[in-house]
């Protein structure tokens, strides 16, 4: 590596938030890190509670509840390039530990690849291409949205109405439905209240059951 190359690859190092993971392959389970399949991994193992693809309708953004948000998944994918710039930056220790000229060079080269291939992830066709590649594994059915029909969305969560447990929106539920207002445990209905007293002429034990 001649001086100007190494200068530039201490320079992205330094620009590079550290990672945990380190080596070549970054904790992925890919043959070439740096290519498209790998990037859907990333988006996956990075983002992958904040994304579903929704077949037939398109990405969706985790807003607790779930919300059609094309332009919001595109966003969260704009981070690989400085992922994988930590990523690269994180293979200097690798780099450092070669055993030999040869193997050093070697090495030298996949840490520039990867910043190389960091750079790249940051341009549209790519973003494309890498939410495409991930689509499989956020996939879900258009039908699997909103299916329990005894849970009720509201704006600070869900209840459960077989249980009456009032809890947080979870992205398991897959909910994107919400009702136009928050729940509240004191809330009071007397109109409700009324009806139900006129229905069972006064009857508060048989009211109880409505």
């Amino acid at each position: 590596m001649n001086d100007e190359n190494e200068s530039n690859v201490i320079q992205l190092i330094h620009a590079a938030e550290p990672a945990p993971e380190t080596g070549p392959k970054a904790g992925l389970n890919i043959h070439n890190p740096c290519s498209h399949v790998a990037n859907a991994q990333r988006i996956v193992k990075h983002f992958g509670d904040q994304l579903l693809y929704v077949q037939g309708i398109g990405w969706h953004v985790w807003e607790s509840p779930w919300k059609y948000d094309e332009l919001g998944a595109r966003k969260l994918v704009h981070e690989l390039g400085r992922i994988i710039s930590a990523e690269a930056a994180a293979m200097g220790p690798w780099v450092a530990a070669a055993t030999s000229k040869t193997n050093r060079e070697e090495r030298e080269a996949a840490m520039l690849a990867r910043f190389k291939w960091a750079s790249q992830s940051e341009s549209a066709p790519c973003v494309e291409m890498s939410l495409q590649c991930a689509m499989p594994y956020l996939a879900c059915k258009a039908e699997e949205l909103d299916a329990n029909p005894m849970l009720l969305g509201v704006g600070n969560g869900v209840v459960d109405l077989e249980t009456g447990e009032h809890r947080e929106h979870r992205q398991a539920d897959r909910m994107t439905k919400v009702a136009g207002c928050n729940y509240d445990p004191t809330a009071k209905a007397p109109t409700w209240e009324k009806f139900v007293s006129e229905v069972f002429n006064g009857d508060e034990e048989l009211a109880g059951y409505t």
